[in-house]
């Protein structure tokens, strides 16, 4: 199980809700999101996600996480965990926050990918024709 002190163990009786995501990858953030993420640091940038992980199978984590999605295929959780990580992604995202906690709806304008591909913010700029 991963928690905010880390990883350690528990049995799988001990898991209350969303057993069914036990036995796949799962790409999670934390609830609350990073220390002044309403402002920008002194270079102008904003920093958002303060937890970005991508747990294995047979991995869980606490309510303090927010499971984003989950896969049965590596590759594609980590695609999809790199694209969450995106200037362009953490933007679409930093639109709907208003307060220090993340919901699934936060994530509302930030479109899905084919993640059997990598995106990179240049790849993503060119797709959606932005400079």
């Amino acid at each position: 199980m991963f928690s905010s002190k880390g990883f350690g163990y528990i049995s799988e009786d001990e898991i209350t809700s969303n057993k069914d995501l036990a036995d796949k990858y799962k790409v999670i953030v934390s609830q609350v999101i990073s220390e002044h993420a309403a402002e920008p640091d002194k270079n102008g940038q904003y920093k958002l996600l303060s937890t970005l992980k991508l747990l294995q199978p047979k991995q869980v984590c606490t309510f303090s996480y927010l499971v984003l999605s989950s896969f049965d295929d590596e590759t594609a959780a980590q695609n999809f965990a790199s694209y969450m990580a995106t200037k362009f992604a953490r933007f679409l995202i930093l639109q709907a926050v208003s307060s220090i906690h993340l919901t699934k709806e936060k994530f509302m304008f930030v479109p899905v990918q084919d993640y059997s591909r990598a995106w990179t913010d240049t790849d993503l700029y060119e797709k959606y024709g932005l400079t």
